[in-house]
């Protein structure tokens, strides 16, 4: 089991926070961003770890489940061998700020807290832990979380569970289809991002994870904006 906590109160909610990237990024390719980098290789490199949780605030890039250089290489397919070939359970509590300096949502200009997700980072995100789950085998439940800090109503939460594993995530609990893999992507209505907004591919990677009994869909919970 590899556990690791992560603690940066001081920017965990705070969308305004300004990273300085050469302090997250590495020096010589900005594009990088190492201790994702290392997260992800350190896993690879433990081929009989079967579960990662990463607790707290930890500020990660999509790199941590796939690198972006490897996405981009086009030979990714299901025949590929496994990557993770023990992997049973994976979950992570992410920042909602990105290493670069980003935010996976943007602020509301009538409120304080950061609501909207931002597809331009979101997307990466999704496409990086699809592949990812794709790549596990023997994966029983696989959970990564953003949570902006004002309300469970913003929660945004992705969760891919195998046959007899429960998935509840704040604020719902889903009883349907335990008997089958699952894949859901909870947002709450006021994040403004839904089922029409997921890319093709990304799509076509959840329902080829589930298989044709089992369920892929985003789940948008109903909410009442909160001002605070």
């Amino acid at each position: 089991m590899l556990e690791i906590q992560y603690d940066y109160p001081s920017c965990r909610f705070n969308h305004t926070i300004k990273i300085r990237t050469g302090h997250m990024l590495h020096p010589e390719s900005p594009a990088v961003d190492p201790l994702s980098c290392a997260l992800h290789a350190l896993t690879l490199r433990c081929q009989n770890l079967k579960k990662v949780v990463m607790l707290g605030a930890i500020i990660i890039s999509p790199d941590v489940f796939w690198p972006a250089h490897d996405c981009n290489r086009g030979d990714d397919n299901a025949t590929d061998s496994p990557i993770w070939p023990s992997m049973e359970e994976y979950s992570v509590s992410m920042n909602i700020v990105t290493p670069t300096g980003g935010c996976y949502y943007r602020r509301d200009p009538n409120g304080i807290c950061p609501v909207w997700l931002d597809s331009a980072e979101f997307h990466p995100l999704l496409r990086a832990i699809s592949r990812a789950v794709r790549r596990m085998p023997k994966i029983r439940k696989f959970v990564v979380e953003l949570e902006p800090g004002c309300s469970c109503q913003y929660i945004v939460g992705v969760v891919a569970a195998g046959p007899g594993m429960s998935v509840a995530h704040r604020p719902t609990m889903m009883k349907d289809g335990t008997d089958v893999r699952r894949w859901y992507v909870f947002v709450g209505s006021e994040t403004e991002w839904g089922p029409s907004n997921v890319e093709g591919d990304i799509r076509a990677m959840w329902d080829e994870w589930v298989g044709p009994a089992g369920i892929a869909r985003v789940v948008v919970y109903p909410t009442k904006r909160r001002r605070v």
